[in-house]
């Protein structure tokens, strides 16, 4: 039974896209046919199909996103990130991967990670000179892979406007809502703001604190004109800190090697 629900909604998918392609100009029966034949001889695009009928992220191929982390990462090698060759490449990629999962190297420090940035072009605030501070209870990478749509970083996501206004156990529940296993480390969001920098051209908010997962409450803040910064957010714990809008949170959506 379950696999006749399964094979009727998938029918419904089908017909679903049919009937949308028809009302696109220049549609015709013979490239309808053609689709419908697709869809019906190759799994990959009929999965891709259904994803953009649900509202997802379509999967990407092997070589497709081999291709793509391959030429990202070659960018990042010139601003001191180490080389990943593509064979090792080949090994990390899962089925069901999108273009929003990203290879993510190990052992990255946050000097390197910053000094990548400030190459990058991306201002760093007053250089960060308070090192005390900018270095302490550092995280280093761990090799795998991050899912994060980039466009979506510090967006809420709903009414309340989680993850804002949210202590920090608050914060970690809501990205476990959200499929993470908490939030970022400093480390991997200075990554990922990396990515987004290289690939967007630009950082993808408009500015504010992510709270991070390091001890002693670090945050990563971005604020245009002033720069990048890793530091202290303690205040976010305190009364008037918690109704502040500027602290927000990534979810860490991570897959080991």
């Amino acid at each position: 039974m379950a696999d006749l629900n399964s094979s009727i909604h998938g029918m419904g998918i089908v017909w679903e896209a049919l009937l949308r392609l028809v009302k696109l100009p220049g549609s015709n029966w013979e490239a309808l046919t053609r689709f419908f034949q697709q869809i019906i001889n190759d799994p990959f695009y009929r999965k891709n199909v259904f994803a953009v009928l649900a509202g997802c992220p379509q999967m990407v191929t092997r070589k497709d996103w081999v291709e793509r982390e391959g030429n990202v990462l070659t960018r990042l090698t010139e601003l001191g990130i180490p080389v990943i060759n593509p064979p090792y490449l080949e090994g990390q990629w899962q089925e069901g991967f999108t273009k929003h999962h990203r290879f993510l190297p190990d052992n990255l420090s946050r000097q390197q990670l910053l000094e990548a940035c400030q190459k990058a072009g991306l201002q760093i605030y007053g250089n960060n000179p308070d090192l005390a501070d900018a270095m302490k209870d550092e995280l280093p990478t761990e090799t795998g892979v991050l899912e994060c749509d980039l466009g979506t970083i510090m967006v809420p996501t709903d009414a309340q406007h989680r993850p804002f206004l949210l202590l920090l156990d608050e914060q970690i529940k809501w990205a476990k809502e959200q499929g993470g296993d908490g939030i970022l480390s400093a480390e991997e969001t200075l990554y990922l703001l990396l990515r987004a920098w290289v690939e967007l051209g630009k950082i993808p908010f408009m500015g504010g604190v992510i709270c991070c997962r390091n001890a002693d409450s670090l945050g990563v803040s971005w604020r245009p004109g002033i720069g990048l910064r890793v530091g202290h957010c303690n205040e976010r714990d305190t009364p008037n800190g918690r109704s502040n809008w500027l602290f927000g949170a990534v979810p860490r959506k991570f897959f080991g090697i």
